[in-house]
């Protein structure tokens, strides 16, 4: 079993959405990113540099899904994989996007998995 990182229902607030008029607006999705990190965590001691700073991935994360609307859940899911896996010391990274809009649901979720 690999060791994993998880940053769960980060909540962003984006321009998302195929019809220009959901767009228009701002709407929050909660993203959760599984991240396993290259090096294994037993043995990181107590520094940060170790492991990977969630705190910092977090930053990014919502910096990269504001940066532009997008019209799709999964081109912001590969957008966020990308970036984390280029950014980071991580082996893969699974992320999960929920939206907020169709009604009579909790919510409409796109999970995707990128491996380095």
């Amino acid at each position: 079993m690999k060791d994993t990182i998880t940053l769960s229902r980060l909540k962003i607030p984006v321009f998302i959405g195929v019809p220009d008029e959901e767009r228009a607006e701002q709407q929050v999705v909660e993203v959760t990113l599984e991240m396993s990190p290259e090096r294994p965590l037993l043995g990181t001691g107590d520094e940060i540099d170790q492991t990977i700073n969630y705190y910092e991935v977090s930053k990014r994360l919502i910096a990269e899904a504001q940066a532009k609307p997008r019209k799709l859940i999964e081109q912001l899911n590969e957008d966020l994989l990308r970036m984390v896996l280029g950014e980071f010391p991580l082996e893969s990274a699974t992320i999960t996007t929920y939206k907020y809009i169709l009604p009579n649901t909790e919510h409409v979720s796109v999970s995707m998995t990128l491996t380095r």
